[in-house]
Parts: C-alpha cells; sequence; structure tokens
C-alpha cells in the first residue's frame, strides 16, 4: 500500500511540480513542494529496492536538497 502511493506520488509530483513551475502562474511554490514530494518518495522507492543504482539515489536526494532550497527562496 505505501510503495503504491510512493509510486504515484513519484510520478504524479514530478508531473504536477513541473507543469506548475513551467507555467509561471504564481504557483512556483506549490511546484517546488511537489517535486520535493516526489524526490522525497523516488528516494524512498530507490533505497527500498535491492537492485537502484547508487547514483540513481545519489541524484534525487541532491533534488531533494535543491527542492528545499527553491522553497526556501520563493516564500522567503
Amino acid at each position: 500500500m505505501i510503495e503504491k502511493l510512493a509510486n504515484i506520488l513519484a510520478l504524479g509530483g514530478a508531473v504536477t511540480g513541473s507543469a506548475l513551475v513551467a507555467a509561471n502562474i504564481g504557483a512556483a511554490g506549490i511546484g517546488y513542494i511537489m517535486f520535493l514530494a516526489s524526490s522525497i518518495a523516488s528516494v524512498y522507492l530507490l533505497m527500498r529496492s535491492s537492485d537502484a543504482p547508487t547514483s540513481l539515489i545519489y541524484q534525487n536526494v541532491f533534488f531533494v536538497v535543491i527542492n528545499l532550497v527553491g522553497i526556501v527562496r520563493h516564500f522567503a
């Protein structure tokens, strides 16, 4: 159940977040939050997988950090 929700959030958050940021309609902050949720879900799923490439885990951890920076800069 948790994995299914994480899969939905990983894909849906990335698609929704990118659309909101790209639309430039004043919803970029929500887009960054969706990107953050997507990155966290991806890290969770990758860490549960025994054959996930380490580079992909590091990439998504980096995305978590970058999304946090985006959120702070947007709402500050």
